[in-house]
């Protein structure tokens, strides 16, 4: 009893220990289910426990940030409070996205000049004959050509042409220098049309600056290498020559109009007829609208409108005495290309008709005779009534 006594305090505190230690096993055993019924929303975190961050956050907890939330679903936090859960965002997540509002996206690269489509140039519908432009008793018939609606290197049917009803042409004969395939076959064409009771002529498609940089200077060359490309005597064209403006190259309006009076005064000084003025009439009144020197020239008009029955408006001083109405037309006797459509609206005398009188018969005695040298010849030229294609013309030369 002394020994238990003795070591009363002893015991005390071993019987002490394991009370206490009995109450703490009750305590967690009833404090765990309690709280674990406690809502994850009430209950503190520890401050030592940190998410994982590897952890997936919650979509509940975090919007996605590549679709854009409804906004009548998830409201918008407030930058000033912490979310509610106090848990920490995952690192990947983008701290300044809100649900009603949009990622920032990426801009687009802007497109490149050549990527952008250029805008198609309206086409303009155009009549094929002169009755599908309404124009039968308008004026007299007239075709233009080159050497591109000799398609596959072949001759035209000038015949079936004048059959077909045309009763006047021109045809390319000089470009710019003069130099070009064109003056293989306007000598061929002009001779071929008059021969088949058409009247032709040449024109001369202009390059303004291409030989010289002065105006006038430029004109001149130009207008001495287009009368040298006309074929002379008995191929010589019955229609004067016509100065085709199409380009302005690097002239101003100035320069064009210096040019056009320089080049026809030219012409008309060393072949004595007064030429053609061929131009479209935008061309006109961009160019030439206040150009009254080229008054006494005729004006060669050309205007693509399908159905129009009137000779378009040109400037004051121009007087119109042609009109080109289509560059699509379909003319019996040029096969397989399209045909420009004119028809002459000008005073008569103007527009030479039928076959060209026969020259005089020249007595042997003057020294002439027919020589069937090519080389003799400065322009041959096909007899009317001769093969289209000698391989060598004749031509009336100076023999002694």
């Amino acid at each position: 009893m002394r020994a238990w006594r003795g070591n009363r305090s002893l015991w005390s505190v071993i019987v002490g220990g394991v009370a206490c230690a009995g109450l703490v096993a009750v305590a967690v055993v009833v404090v765990e289910p309690v709280a674990a019924s406690v809502p994850a929303a009430l209950a503190k975190p520890s401050a030592s426990a940190k998410p994982s961050a590897s952890a997936k956050p919650s979509t509940s907890a975090q919007p996605s940030t590549s679709a854009k939330p409804s906004s009548s679903t998830q409201a918008r936090p407030s930058p000033t409070t912490s979310s509610s859960s106090g848990s920490t965002p995952s690192p990947s997540a983008d701290p300044g996205a809100t649900s009603d509002h949009k990622q920032p996206t990426k801009p687009k690269k802007p497109k490149k000049p050549g990527d952008q489509k250029k805008p198609k140039e309206p086409v303009v519908p155009q009549a094929h004959s002169w009755a599908e432009q309404g124009i039968t008793k308008l004026g007299v018939k007239g075709i233009d050509v080159s050497q591109w609606q000799h398609y596959a290197d072949k001759p035209l049917d000038w015949a079936a042409v004048h059959k077909f009803g045309v009763r006047w042409m021109f045809t390319k004969c000089s470009d710019g220098s003069g130099v070009g395939d064109y003056t293989r076959w306007s000598p061929l064409d002009i001779a071929g049309a008059q021969a088949n009771g058409i009247p032709a002529g040449c024109y001369h498609y202009a390059q303004p600056g291409l030989i010289a940089d002065d105006p006038a200077v430029d004109a001149l060359a130009q207008a001495d290498a287009a009368i040298a490309a006309m074929p002379t005597g008995a191929g010589a064209p019955r229609l004067p020559l016509a100065l085709d403006l199409e380009e302005t190259r690097s002239f101003t309006n100035d320069e064009l109009a210096t040019f056009a009076v320089a080049f026809l005064q030219r012409v008309k000084d060393r072949t004595g007829t007064t030429p053609w003025l061929y131009a479209s009439a935008d061309y006109l009144s961009e160019h030439l609208a206040d150009e009254a020197r080229l008054a006494p020239y005729p004006v060669w008009v050309a205007a693509y409108a399908l159905g129009a029955t009137h000779v378009p408006t040109v400037p004051k001083w121009a007087k119109a005495v042609a009109w080109q109405f289509s560059s699509q037309g379909t003319v019996t006797g040029i096969e397989n290309a399209s045909v420009d459509l004119d028809v002459f609206v000008g005073p008569k005398a103007l527009l030479p008709t039928g076959h060209p009188k026969p020259a005089p018969a020249t007595p042997a005695s003057a020294g002439l005779a027919v020589s069937p040298d090519a080389s003799s010849c400065p322009n041959p030229a096909p007899e009317p009534d001769g093969p289209e294609y000698p391989d060598r013309p004749t031509c009336l030369a100076v023999l002694f």
